[in-house]
């Protein structure tokens, strides 16, 4: 087993203990699901770096599928309940990254469908504020040296 340079901690459902943790330990990596979303307030460099593995739809549930029967197919249901739901969601997440003026950090969505010829990419870009988009790690970290400060990475 690799020993890591820096603590890892697991976020699950209204665990305060890992987030009070995650934010002491200054360079810290926090997992977390659909906890994350709602509610936690992690101003500063504590946070740099949200990563969205997948979109966030939700699970398909008994309600959504007695929802889905109320509009003529599923391409319908789609376009108007699950992207615009999944869309509130993901600015949601994405308002963790920047909780002040001076907050500067990194999303990555990592999920194939938001990528630049995929269906979900104008739409996330749209919802999510003004920012460069890349996929060039170079631009990532040129940005972060541009926009922390050098006892950030130390």
């Amino acid at each position: 087993m690799r020993k890591l340079s820096y603590p890892i901690f697991q976020m699950g459902r209204r665990d305060t203990v890992a987030l009070e943790k995650f934010k002491a330990s200054g360079n810290g990596v926090l997992f977390a699901s659909g906890s994350f979303w709602e509610g936690i307030d992690i101003p500063g460099d504590a946070l740099s770096m949200l990563i969205i593995v997948n979109l966030p739809f939700a699970a398909p549930d008994p309600i959504s599928a007695y929802q889905q029967t109320l509009y003529e197919d599923m391409g319908a249901y789609k376009v108007r309940v699950l992207v615009p739901e999944m869309l509130i969601k993901l600015k949601q997440g994405f308002g963790r990254l920047i909780r002040s003026e001076t907050d500067a950090g990194v999303c990555a969505i990592l999920d194939s469908r938001a990528r630049e010829d995929a269906a979900y990419h104008n739409c996330t870009l749209t919802a999510l504020p003004p920012c460069r988009v890349t996929s060039d790690m170079a631009a990532v970290e040129k940005f972060l040296q541009l926009k922390k400060q050098p006892a950030y990475f130390s």
